[in-house]
């Protein structure tokens, strides 16, 4: 090589770089292979810890889910069992309602308060329509 052509560098100097190349053997390869080695393993846990990420906030998410799940049928529950205390109580008064309905249903009743129920002697045709109406 001539002087002007590399830019001042000496011959020893670009072969040893080049034999360095051609060896594939250089100083910075190694490094780098340990960098990238080191890179990937960072990558890998990194992947890891955001699945097992993943997989807890899925395992949390059920359980918020089935917590919830259980709270309504739960409360659900309780209302039935209301409802149905609360028809127990009902139904002997509904019983005793239908009673005093079914006796006075053969009356007629007016339209002044307090009511009054009454039966004619003779039942006309004015009288049936005012049984049927009250």
């Amino acid at each position: 090589m001539l002087q002007g052509e590399d830019g001042g560098r000496s011959e020893n100097f670009a072969g040893t770089r080049e034999s360095h190349q051609e060896s594939g053997d250089p100083e910075g390869d190694d490094k780098f292979k340990q960098e990238s080695t080191v890179a990937t393993e960072r990558q890998k846990r990194c992947q890891e810890i955001e699945q097992k990420l993943e997989v807890h906030a899925e395992e949390e998410r059920k359980q918020v889910e089935n917590e919830r799940r259980e709270l309504f049928e739960e409360r659900h529950a309780k209302r039935t069992e209301l409802r149905l205390s609360e028809q127990k109580v009902t139904l002997p008064q509904l019983q005793e309602w239908d009673e005093h309905n079914a006796k006075i249903i053969k009356y007629i009743r007016t339209k002044t308060k307090p009511h009054l129920f009454y039966i004619p002697r003779r039942m006309c045709p004015a009288s049936q329509k005012l049984i049927e109406e009250s």
